[in-house]
């Protein structure tokens, strides 16, 4: 499933936008569009997180993590965790981390063999993702799709589907296949939140009229 997550100017994450969020770490080397609401949360080197999203205490996102607009993270969630090697003759760190028991003797020299991290999860824009959700590298999460609290994802979710369990099965779409249609076809998400204004939210279908229309100019 293609998605193309991060086609927006973004802000690296710095003094002036660390001001945006609360009691968050954020690395120097991930990426955050203003607005976004970060509180209590951690952000690993080469995330990003798209405009009007908010992550709530508790949630890591992990490195190289790719998080669309207008997404709502729960509190608790691990986002693309660091995998082991489940074929090796241990899955501990130590065949693999140069520096991860520096204290000891001789492990600096100590021969390694490289091992490939898969590619960090995707998510797409309109997500939801319920609280203590684990969302294992290498998935894709499409636009507008929503996951139950305490779920594990470990295979793609396909646009505006309710999955939940662990691990994650689909629940039930969100719409029918032809709302489903014209909203990717419509990527509201690309508008700012003051553009939707008088926008009817709670009826679907004047909604995708009133944004055709908007966008339409």
């Amino acid at each position: 499933m293609g998605l193309a997550v991060w086609r927006y100017t973004v802000q690296k994450a710095s003094e002036a936008a660390v001001k945006y969020i609360g009691r968050a770490r954020v690395n120097p080397k991930a990426r955050l569009e203003w607005p976004v609401h970060l509180e209590g949360c951690t952000v690993r080197r080469g995330a990003s997180i798209g405009g009007y999203s908010y992550v709530r205490p508790g949630t890591t996102v992990g490195i190289g993590v790719q998080i669309g607009r207008y997404c709502a993270i729960a509190s608790g969630c691990d986002i693309g965790p660091a995998e082991h090697p489940t074929d090796w003759l241990s899955n501990h760190d130590f065949q693999y981390a140069k520096n991860f028991f520096k204290e000891v003797d001789g492990f600096r020299s100590f021969a390694r063999r490289p091992f490939e991290q898969p590619a960090a999860p995707r998510i797409g824009h309109d997500v939801w993702i319920g609280a203590n959700v684990v969302i294992r590298r290498g998935v894709t999460i499409g636009h507008g799709a929503i996951i139950g609290a305490g779920s594990f994802v470990n295979r793609d979710i396909a646009p505006y589907t309710v999955v939940t369990g662990s691990p994650a099965r689909p629940l039930r779409p969100r719409f029918s296949e032809a709302v489903i249609e014209e909203l990717l076809e419509l990527e509201w998400w690309t508008l700012d939140a003051p553009a939707l204004d008088g926008v009817p939210f709670d009826d679907i279908t004047r909604a995708i009229e009133a944004v055709r229309a908007l966008k339409a100019g």
